[in-house]
């Protein structure tokens, strides 16, 4: 349920940025480094969790981040009326959605049963687990692979396409947007490689 109810919000976003028009250039800006450092905390946050449910709620936080970018990329590009742009952010954002919902609710279902099976959801206790409950380690490994962007996920092919839109830089006039495109996509480059 939570990796759907959280993308209903970005659903809410992005339906309320196809009725507001022209955004100003510093909502964009601002919507971008705040949503690449809030990805880069998330991630760094899980990397020192010790128990499960937090590493899967972190996580969460990482990609509500990504998507962010995402919308921030196509408001950057409504800021400077280029509709290639804002859909390279849309995409990029809706791909990171659906990547999201799918790993974390295969997350959620798999961790129920492995920790079922342990009686406990400390990482150190759930260490070998997966040859003990195969299905949900299984689950845990796609889920878990996925939501870390790793190839040949769904979740790859989403970041992937987040830092394509990123790097669209040369499109857009202005070195303010230029530089917060790159601060932007600095932080998703160094979040993606803490996931891995």
């Amino acid at each position: 349920m939570a990796g759907v109810c959280v993308n209903a919000g970005f659903y809410g976003m992005w339906r309320t940025f196809s009725l507001l028009g022209r955004p100003p250039g510093w909502l964009a800006g601002v919507l971008l480094l705040l949503a690449g450092f809030t990805a880069l905390l998330g991630i760094a946050h899980a990397a020192v969790a010790n128990r499960l449910p937090r590493v899967i709620a972190y996580s969460s936080v990482e990609n509500s981040g990504l998507i962010i970018v995402g919308f921030g990329v196509a408001l950057t590009g409504a800021a400077v009326r280029d509709q290639r742009l804002i859909a390279a952010g849309l995409l990029a954002a809706t791909l990171q959605m659906i990547a999201h919902t799918a790993a974390k609710s295969l997350l959620f279902t798999a961790s129920a049963g492995i920790e079922a099976a342990a009686g406990s959801d400390d990482l150190e206790t759930l260490r070998g687990m997966g040859r003990r409950t195969p299905w949900s380690g299984t689950g845990l490994a796609i889920g878990s692979l996925t939501l870390a962007g790793l190839p040949p996920t769904a979740g790859f092919v989403s970041e992937w396409f987040l830092l394509e839109s990123l790097m669209q830089q040369f499109r857009v006039p202005g070195l303010g947007y230029r530089l917060v495109l790159a601060l932007a996509g600095a932080a998703v480059a160094l979040t993606a490689g803490f996931a891995g």
